[in-house]
């Protein structure tokens, strides 16, 4: 016998990128990032202020299994540490044969990918974003099953 998710709708606010009715909204602080920039000085100087980062709001509460959506977005605060624009923490996938698929909304930036890595579908790879812009960069992410791990 065959389930069947149940239908829903979540509204994207395509002026500043959040999902108001996020179930699930996750802040990154520098303070979050600690190492994952090229300059430990200028880090630790902007430590003090520990500003954000990013925030990625979750749209679904589906079950993390093969064949359920997930989808949220990713808003990328400008700044920079040293001479690094702000980015993700970023992910690595384990399952090669999940398809994800990324949406700039607003703003600029550059999509990072670790060799063998392709943009909609994503073959056992790493991946980070960064934002090159001085406004908040928006992305829109759409996986077709669960493969962060």
């Amino acid at each position: 016998m065959n389930t069947y998710m149940t239908p829903f709708t979540h509204l994207v606010n395509l002026q500043d990128g959040t999902i108001p009715a996020a179930p699930l909204v996750q802040q990154r602080r520098l303070s979050d990032m600690r190492g994952l920039y090229a300059d430990p000085a200028a880090e630790y100087a902007l430590m003090a202020a520990n500003p954000l980062i990013y925030e990625v709001y979750e749209a679904t509460q589906n079950p993390k299994e093969a064949g359920q959506l997930l989808y949220s977005t990713t808003i990328i605060r400008p700044g920079k540490v040293g001479d690094e624009y702000f980015m993700t923490k970023g992910h690595y996938h384990a399952k090669g044969e999940c398809a994800e698929l990324y949406y700039g909304l607003l703003g600029e930036g550059y999509l990072l990918l670790q060799a063998g890595s392709l943009i909609g579908q994503t073959l056992h790879g790493a991946k980070r974003i960064y934002n090159i812009a001085d406004i908040a960069k928006v992305r829109w992410k759409g996986l077709r099953q669960p493969c962060a791990a």
